[in-house]
């Protein structure tokens, strides 16, 4: 209990806290600071009451549950405080506080870690195997002292076919979260028989203070201490490649025939390496110098069009524009035309009845032969129509899916004069045309014209890469990392 009296307003309130009010007056480097409280958990925050508020326990009932055969009420004080349930042995006390813990938590502690096989065989009361296996616990919750009754019963021969009810006073159903803190009871079990009190004080010294630190709430101690450990470790890692690193590069610093590898070797002498005057050394390339290299990087990574998927396209282009040449590309409207003038003809010969053309006024020419074969025609010219402008739509898109492999100048190329900027100028004016036949050949030849060009000037950028630094750029990268 802390005594108010000594408290301020200003004094920390958890352990949290308190690690970081310690942290802002300590020594350390402020790198050091900033890097500790990155690792610093958050405060886990724990309920010490159950979700309605306290909860106390009126009464335990026990029925052909281990040591206990019928039906047996064990009656408590409901009051703050620890009580003790003594009495000789074999007179139920382990079996009253495990049945309180399975009523309540559905598991017995007590039991893990040992044989399964134990366990399963002794749960019920072989003495009563008339009576009806059940545990139960009446428990009042909140400022009031409302009555709530967990009852957990079995309707099977194996201790999982079982479960559990919570009862109100006034006889409605309420939910076990409702009453009971699953959290709180994790982190201070109340029902522990003799034995186990005995093996917590008795065991070894590691599950003692594991257990002691739970029971504080110092967790976040324990998380963050292994947190800074990893740190630790991390950085001893990072520290020792670094030195492994400085003693390789010392000799082949000294083996270059280079301004930069005498000065880089001069800066890792000693016991401390400079590694301030090494940075500054990969840092001293002149400004003009850097943009000359981001240019000639620019050029060495230049990718110019897929001459793959470029040919796939092109293939396809031309497939179209060959059957829409085959479904004779530009009839469809006419077609669609005369399909309209039989149709019409046959309608006018179905409404008046009449077999007289009413064009050229021959007699018994418009008869049922006739318009069967106008007919048939008609449904030819509407299938020749559809088919047209399939190999219309076809051709479309083919010539769609051309025009976007067709890429723009690069950003960075246009104002030049250079060959480059004039070949990939031609491949871009592709997008321009528009006839399918004309479109495959341009973009053909474009696509393999600017992939040469695309080709030599990356092998002319990477060769002068490698010229601009010879033997150093290796040593540098070392040095860098």
């Amino acid at each position: 209990m802390t005594d108010q009296s000594h408290t301020s307003a200003d004094s920390p309130t958890s352990v949290r806290e308190l690690l970081l009010d310690r942290l802002d007056g300590s020594d350390l480097t402020a790198e050091a600071r900033s890097l500790l409280r990155e690792l610093l958990p958050d405060e886990r925050v724990r309920s010490r009451e159950g979700r309605a508020g306290p909860v106390r326990l009126r009464s335990i009932t026990a029925a052909g549950w281990r040591g206990i055969g019928p039906r047996t009420t064990l009656e408590l004080p409901p009051g703050p405080g620890l009580v003790v349930v003594a009495g000789p042995n074999g007179s139920g006390k382990s079996s009253f506080a495990e049945a309180a813990e399975t009523a309540i938590t559905g598991l017995n502690s007590r039991w893990e870690g040992r044989r399964a096989g134990d366990w399963q065989k002794g749960w019920r009361n072989l003495h009563s195997p008339d009576v009806t296996p059940e545990v139960g616990v009446e428990l009042t919750v909140g400022e009031h002292g409302e009555a709530v009754t967990v009852r957990r019963s079995w309707f099977g021969t194996k201790v999982g076919e079982a479960r559990t009810g919570v009862e109100g006073a006034d006889g409605s159903e309420r939910s076990l979260d409702e009453v009971v803190d699953a959290e709180a009871l994790e982190l201070a079990r109340p029902f522990l028989p003799y034995s186990e009190l005995g093996s917590m004080i008795n065991g070894t010294l590691g599950g003692l203070h594991d257990a002691f630190f739970k029971l504080l709430g110092l967790e976040l101690l324990a998380e963050f201490d292994g947190r800074v450990k990893d740190a630790v470790g991390e950085c001893e890692q990072t520290v020792k490649r670094a030195d492994t690193l400085t003693v390789q590069l010392r000799d082949t610093l000294a083996a270059l025939d280079d301004p930069r590898a005498r000065e880089a070797a001069q800066a890792l002498s000693g016991t401390r390496p400079d590694l301030d005057r090494v940075r500054a050394l990969l840092c001293s390339r002149a400004p003009a110098a850097e943009a000359e290299l981001a240019r000639l990087r620019q050029r060495a990574s230049l990718a110019g069009p897929d001459l793959t998927e470029v040919g796939g396209a092109v293939a396809r282009l031309r497939k179209a524009a060959e059957g829409a040449e085959e479904a004779r590309y530009g009839s469809a409207e006419e077609a669609r035309r005369l399909a309209r003038l039989l149709e019409t003809a046959i309608e006018h010969q179905r409404r008046s009845g009449s077999t007289d053309c009413p064009v050229c006024g021959t007699e018994n020419r418009l008869d049922r032969a006739w318009a069967e074969q106008a007919r048939a025609e008609a449904e030819r010219l509407q299938a020749e129509a559809a088919d047209a402008q399939a190999a219309r739509q076809d051709v479309a898109v083919a010539v769609r899916a051309v025009h976007d492999l067709v890429q723009p100048v690069p950003v960075w190329l246009r104002g030049e004069t250079s060959p480059l900027a004039a070949v990939w100028q031609e491949w871009a004016q592709c997008r321009d045309v528009t006839h399918p036949r004309e479109l495959a050949d341009r973009v053909e030849r474009a696509a393999a014209t600017l992939d040469n060009a695309c080709r030599q000037v990356r092998e002319e950028a990477s060769l002068r890469l490698a010229e601009h630094d010879g033997a150093w750029q290796p040593v540098a990268a070392r040095l860098t990392e």
